[in-house]
């Protein structure tokens, strides 16, 4: 058995873990930063944490759903 038949068949079985691609875009990833920056900034009117707290999970979200891969709008 190859190489790559004999890796793929460890993939399928679970003994090699299936990696997503690590590549994300910084462009994006930066806006989403200082978007979270301005609103702990302004911070004043009490809402300002929860606004940045809820950024940082849905920033979260689309790390982990590809959705900050290079080329992305």
């Amino acid at each position: 058995m190859a190489l790559r038949e004999t890796t793929q068949e460890q993939m399928d079985n679970g003994f090699i873990p299936v990696i997503k691609n690590p590549t994300l875009s910084k462009r994006l990833v930066i806006e989403n930063l200082n978007s979270i920056l301005d609103l702990l900034e302004q911070g004043n009117d009490g809402e300002s944490p929860y606004l940045a707290a809820e950024r940082i999970s849905r920033l979260i979200e689309d790390i982990d759903n590809d959705k900050l891969k290079p080329g992305s709008l």
